[in-house]
């Protein structure tokens, strides 16, 4: 009688596990000082700082940030997979575990403003590109 209930117990506790499966949520957090900036992932534009996206795949990313009066910032940065999304490990933490995991990597980036004096020598600017033009 023992041995019946057994495999029905190990039964009921494969069906726990398959039923509350295991799930990693990755997000890229982008920030800026100052916000506002729009964020360009990739080459493709998302919105605008602060900002949260959820990724599947692990890599490397550019990200571009733009805002007015501001460099532009661009950067490559590396999304690593944390220990529990390493190979073998992952398929405990995606399918068996049954509950979630949160894999978070945030940037924050310090906009570089551009100095009002930058824009006050437009012509002296474009009198001598006309020349460097006209000398070639």
């Amino acid at each position: 009688m023992n041995s019946n209930r057994l495999p029905a117990f190990a039964v009921l506790i494969l069906l726990g596990c398959v039923a509350l499966p295991g799930c990693v949520e990755r997000e890229l957090f982008i920030d800026s000082d100052p916000p506002g900036a729009m964020v360009f992932v990739d080459g493709v534009a998302r919105e605008t700082t602060p900002l949260s996206l959820p990724f599947d795949f692990y890599g490397e990313r550019k990200i571009e940030l733009r805002l007015a009066d501001h460099r532009v910032h661009r950067q490559q940065i590396d999304l690593n997979p944390p220990w529990y999304m390493i190979f073998p490990l992952d398929f405990f933490s995606e399918v068996l575990i049954p509950f979630t995991f949160v894999d978070s990597h945030p940037f924050e980036i310090e906009l570089e403003e551009i100095p009002n004096d930058a824009f006050e020598d437009q012509d002296e600017i474009l009198e001598r590109a006309r020349a460097m033009r006209e000398s070639t």
